[in-house]
């Protein structure tokens, strides 16, 4: 959906944790562009949906059971992170964007 610039569409499925009162969309937006600049890219590799890492951890207090890293290529091969974490709520699974950033 990223790759695609489809902003609404990710914030529907995955909200966004980081959003900070701002629109989901306008955030999401924001970030994402931010960190093209940031690795001085236009856009993401539209050739490659990038790698995934999952980390599962025991259910926490808070229902966090585990967090995958999205780490996707920019059209410059620079990197950028998506991060997600998943959690219970009820038992319902859920998946929300936590960040979306730069890989350092």
């Amino acid at each position: 959906m990223l790759h695609q610039g489809e902003f609404e569409e990710f914030a529907d499925r995955f909200g966004y944790a980081v959003a900070l009162g701002r629109n989901l969309v306008v955030a999401i937006s924001a970030d994402f562009n931010a960190a093209l600049e940031t690795v001085e890219a236009s856009r993401l590799n539209p050739r490659n949906i990038g790698n995934f890492k999952i980390r599962l951890m025991d259910p926490t207090n808070i229902g966090i059971n585990g967090i995958v890293e999205h780490i996707v290529k920019a059209d410059n091969g620079r990197e950028l992170l998506i991060e997600y974490v998943l959690s219970d709520s009820d038992g319902i699974n859920h998946i929300t964007c936590e960040q979306i950033g730069v890989l350092s």
